[in-house]
């Protein structure tokens, strides 16, 4: 209100509020996490592209090892976050070379 009554202020325009740190490191750890999701689905849909037709039969052994390896390269590549999204399902799921990473 003062700012309008000094003319610090255009008339007419709104101020725009500034990010804190805060906000600021929150939006940077959202793309950097929203990138690394994004990476991680864009290798994993070209692993299974890349898959041989005679192994797409048995579905669930070559599904399992497609995961692993796409996790253990994320896992080479220091990229924990991918390798844990990755790993995780396995684990569970009772794979034993998962549960040991």
């Amino acid at each position: 209100m003062i700012g309008d009554l000094t003319g610090d202020r255009a008339p007419g325009r709104a101020s725009v509020p500034s990010m804190n740190n805060h906000t600021l490191c929150r939006v940077r750890a959202a793309v950097k996490t929203a990138t690394r999701l994004m990476a991680f689905a864009a290798v994993f849909s070209l692993v299974l592209a890349a898959t041989p037709r005679a192994a797409a039969h048995a579905d669930g052994p070559a599904v399992t090892q497609t995961a692993f390896h796409v996790a253990m390269q994320a896992y080479d590549h220091r990229d924990f976050d991918v390798a844990f999204t990755a790993l995780l399902p396995l684990a569970e799921a009772g794979d034993p070379r998962a549960q040991r990473v």
